[in-house]
């Protein structure tokens, strides 16, 4: 596919501004490489051919600019990385708190865990406690 008069134009100006800022080939090349490669990244060619081609085929867009579905149809297309940006932050930060519930859940049926044994430990000092004394008063009252 050639090239439409849009992207002539942009790379035109690209090369002539390189030009006109540096005079050193090797970074005037590099820019260029770089600008390339940017218009592969983006795609940029086939948009601007796109845009050429409607143009020119006299397309017009009959929707209602002024409508609400459309203003957030735009709206939504700008934020849509950040949406997705954000929904991935939000997934992530609930799964930490998921791993953080479960390391508190773990941490709280250990610690129930001991309570129950510290219960029986005091039980058997009680019943312990109770034998002594009455061992106790048994021999008090033998005196």
């Amino acid at each position: 596919m050639t090239d439409g008069p849009r992207l002539n134009k942009l790379k035109q100006i690209y090369t002539k501004a390189i030009q006109q800022t540096t005079t050193n080939t090797t970074l005037q090349s590099d820019l260029l490489s770089l600008f390339k490669q940017h218009l592969s990244t983006y795609n940029v060619s086939t948009k601007l051919n796109l845009l050429d081609t409607l143009i020119s085929n006299n397309h017009i867009n009959l929707r209602d600019i002024s409508s609400s579905s459309y203003i957030k149809e735009v709206y939504e297309s700008y934020i849509v990385d950040d949406k997705s940006n954000f929904i991935s932050y939000l997934n992530t930060q609930i799964e930490k708190v998921k791993n953080s519930k479960n390391d508190v859940e773990n941490e709280v049926s250990e610690i129930n865990s001991q309570i129950k044994e510290y219960d029986l430990k005091i039980n058997e000092l009680e019943e312990e406690s109770k034998s002594v004394l009455e061992k106790a008063e048994q021999l008090e009252s033998t005196f």
